[in-house]
């Protein structure tokens, strides 16, 4: 089980195992069981040059679908043309998903890339099983 120097208490009690990383994002659960009313969603995209942009929501495929499509020709999406679904985690606290959120950009590339392949080591795109 590999694990990460930390900056902080809570980065250091974080294991990214796969067995870690599979509870982290339940995607054997119908999609309809993914989008409840209460859900929200920490996510990393990637650009084909694995540029990275880390954000959240509580509508993971509208947000998603909205990078993939450009909203907003000046955001950094579209200019570095992000719009790739590598990872996400599921909250059912807004709270919980913004500090998670703030505690992964504050991670360094190197870190984010750990996380990212401890689950997903071929950077598939999770949103094209959306169908």
């Amino acid at each position: 089980m590999a694990q990460f120097e930390s900056e902080s208490p809570f980065e250091a009690s974080l294991s990214f195992s796969r067995v870690a990383a599979a509870r982290r994002i339940p995607l054997l659960q119908p999609r309809a069981a993914l989008m409840r009313e209460s859900s929200f969603y920490v996510y990393i995209m990637s650009s084909l040059s694995r540029t990275l942009y880390t954000g959240v929501t509580n509508d993971l495929e509208r947000r998603v679908a909205e990078h993939k499509q450009r909203k907003g020709p000046s955001s950094f999406t579209a200019r570095y043309n992000v719009g790739r679904l590598v990872y996400f985690e599921l909250l059912d606290d807004i709270n919980a998903a913004i500090v998670r959120e703030k505690e992964i950009k504050r991670l360094t590339r190197k870190r984010k890339i750990g996380l990212i392949e401890s689950l997903n080591p071929d950077w598939k795109d999770f949103s094209l099983e959306w169908g």
